[in-house]
């Protein structure tokens, strides 16, 4: 057959990792790491991420657990943590400064004008409020938790997971015309009391507070007076993980439960990762925060053990970032009502070693840096025909592109007609192996890669000399891994081409040509781009790959 031209992409699938790579969309990748699916139908790479200096005083070997921010009167907003271990401070755009040393913070919600901090069960002080003019206030009666919400004028506190009784406990203030109150005797409804499981996180939905357990959700709603309100129990199989595990968006609240995250919106659970379920590859059980997700800037960021899952509302498509500098991602925090042409976020890291202070995200390309690897696998394509051999002549991919490039195509079915003797005596990657000799000389010289002397008790030097040999490929070898005179083994099957593209008019839209020549039965491609996010290296768009391909129902018997 003669050779086509045949476009792969745009890949407005995104990513789609829970299919095996032969049988995913052709618009979708199965690798895709630190790019975005953009509107244009390109993958965009991400922003930077930069560290702000100042750690949380007293966290190492504790961690950081930011709580959310506190709007305070005249407009200052503050971002409030806590750092796991014994104090609360609030982050004032520069350090973080002390709220109280009686306790870490399990929780914050606003009410009032005030601060609510909740006080884990563990703790012997109590909770208070909090704001810059009065400072803290510690309220006796009030509830310790693990998790609260501000409805209707009233505060509300759930026990949380550590909670070892009453864990289905809703705890509720009162209020008078001023302030919000913490009676003597707690006020609380029991939220389907007697399954056993606790209620780990709180959201306002429209007129009701979803309540989260461990393996179930409930609704609840009240006019006036809480007493008479409406208990209901929306799943019976979908809770939380933990606190942090719901993330709210306009009419829209977002549920991370096991390895599945769902968009909760009518009352109705709807799984958004069918084909990007959560995974770990090196899951650490000493992480105080091992999964949540958190809203900003049209995304959802999951954070489960290593790994970032980010989902685009816009598109409906998800991929990963993956930092060097900010390993285990926690939620990530938006500033309210500052969030305008170049949005701007501030994350932290959930181990208990490390930088326990904040970064900053910025979404847009300006000044700020961060080195990354842009990277994308492409499915296993057959073209059609997954029986035959067919000749890729070559390839390239339309980029916007300020960095060079490395292009790999990789063959999953392989053979090559340029299978030499020596490439086969020599057998993978051609290094053979080695051994050594011992000369004896009289007067030693000096020790190299592939010499070196020894003097033995009786005054003897020993010259010792490296010998290469080749490690090779047997005819029984050959034999018990299929190879044929129609089939020969060539043990190097990732081509590689590094491309330099930031002298071409660098930030214009351009084609890149790669030149290899394979023949194939199955092949991905991938491009890989190490970008620093800032104006001198970004945007990196990738658009789509270009192939031209040739049916070869059959490999030359020949080996030269």
């Amino acid at each position: 057959m003669p050779v086509e031209q045949i476009r792969l992409g745009p890949f407005i699938g995104g990513l789609n990792t829970f299919s095996d790579p032969t049988s995913i969309a052709d618009n979708e990748v199965a690798e895709l790491v630190n790019l975005e699916l953009d509107l244009d139908g390109s993958l965009r790479s991400r922003p930077p991420i930069v560290q702000l200096s100042g750690e949380i005083p007293n966290s190492e070997g504790f961690g950081i657990d930011v709580l959310g921010y506190y709007e305070a009167n005249g407009g200052a907003k503050y971002l409030i943590a806590s750092n796991r271990n014994n104090a609360t401070y609030y982050w004032n755009g520069t350090s973080w400064l002390l709220i109280t040393d009686t306790f870490a913070a399990s929780a914050m919600t606003q009410a009032r004008d005030k601060a609510w901090l909740v006080a884990p069960p563990s703790s012997t002080n109590p909770g208070g409020s909090w704001d810059p003019s009065t400072g803290f206030v510690p309220d006796a009666n009030m509830p310790k938790g693990g998790c609260a919400v501000a409805h209707k004028d009233r505060v509300w506190i759930g026990p949380g997971k550590d909670a070892t009784t009453n864990g289905a406990r809703l705890y509720t203030s009162t209020i008078t015309s001023s302030t919000i109150t913490w009676p003597s005797t707690p006020v609380y409804l029991n939220i389907g009391a007697g399954d056993g499981e606790n209620i780990l996180d709180l959201a306002v939905y429209y007129d009701s507070i979803i309540i989260f357990k461990q393996g179930s959700t409930w609704s609840f709603t009240f006019s006036g007076d809480p007493s008479t309100g409406e208990t209901r129990k929306q799943s019976d199989n979908i809770g939380v993980n933990a606190k942090g595990c719901v993330a709210t968006f306009q009419n829209q609240i977002f549920v991370v439960f096991d390895n599945k995250v769902y968009e909760f919106s009518n009352y109705n659970f709807t799984e958004l990762n069918k084909k990007v379920p959560l995974h770990s590859e090196s899951p650490d059980a000493s992480l105080p925060e091992y999964v949540s997700i958190s809203y900003w800037s049209d995304r959802l960021f999951v954070q489960f053990y290593e790994k970032t899952f980010v989902y685009s509302l816009k598109v409906g498509t998800w991929s990963e970032w993956d930092s060097t500098l900010i390993d285990y991602m926690g939620r990530v925090w938006l500033i309210p009502d500052q969030q305008g042409e170049r949005p701007v976020a501030y994350t932290y890291r959930t181990s208990r070693t490390g930088y326990h202070g904040l970064y900053r995200i910025i979404d847009a390309v300006g000044f700020e840096s961060e080195e990354m690897e842009c990277r994308i696998r492409t499915k296993n394509y057959d073209y059609g025909s997954p029986a035959n051999f067919k000749a890729l002549k070559n390839w390239g991919v339309n980029v916007i592109s300020k960095v060079g490039i490395l292009a790999k195509a990789e063959p999953i079915v392989y053979a090559n007609s340029n299978v030499t003797w020596d490439r086969l005596r020599n057998g993978p990657g051609g290094e053979g192996g080695d051994t050594w000799t011992i000369t004896t000389v009289p007067v030693a010289g000096s020790d190299t890669a592939d010499t070196f002397f020894i003097t033995l008790p009786t005054g003897v030097i020993e010259q010792w000399d490296r010998v290469h040999y080749p490690d090779g490929f047997t005819w029984e070898e050959l034999n018990e891994n299929g190879a044929t005179w129609d089939r020969l083994i060539d043990p190097a099957i990732l081509v590689e081409d590094t491309v330099e593209t930031a002298g071409s008019g660098a930030g214009g839209r351009k084609f890149v040509k790669l030149m290899q020549a394979l023949r194939f039965r199955q092949i991905n491609f991938q491009i890989i781009a190490q970008t620093s996010g800032d104006l001198s290296t970004a945007p990196f768009h990738l658009f789509d790959i270009m192939t031209r391909v040739a049916d070869k129902q059959y490999v030359p018997k020949r080996v030269n």
